[in-house]
């Protein structure tokens, strides 16, 4: 039996120390469910979470840069943005958005709570 190298224990210890991005679709009364995480972005992922194994009970959280998805949130934002984010009315017809600010999360009883609000435009 082979025992793995020192380096490829390393390797295996340092991925798991890497931050990571999980993708949810929309908070539900201000908090994004870990149940409702996915590794993989999906075709209604509206959010990226960005979790970092230095701050365990931290997180930052963005709108993803999927332009498919961006046409959905926009035309429902009352819905899918007003709970996670900060931004202006627009006032004419818009195709993108962009995160300014990230916003960010606390997590409390597997569950994490927006601590602050993304800000974001449209364009």
């Amino acid at each position: 039996m082979q025992l793995p190298t020192a380096s490829a224990a390393t390797t295996a210890a340092s991925a798991t120390d890497q931050p990571r991005t999980r993708y949810v679709k929309v908070p539900v009364n201000g908090v994004f469910n870990e149940y409702d995480f996915s590794d993989e972005p999906q075709h209604d992922s509206i959010y990226e979470i960005h979790l970092d194994p230095q701050w365990p009970e931290l997180a930052t959280f963005s709108v993803t840069q999927n332009p498919a998805v961006h046409a959905y949130a926009i035309q429902s934002a009352q819905y899918s943005l007003r709970e996670a984010c900060k931004y202006q009315q627009p006032t004419g017809p818009v195709t993108r958005i962009v995160t300014e600010e990230e916003g960010v999360l606390r997590k409390a009883a597997g569950a994490w709570q927006i601590e602050q609000k993304a800000a974001i435009r449209f364009e």
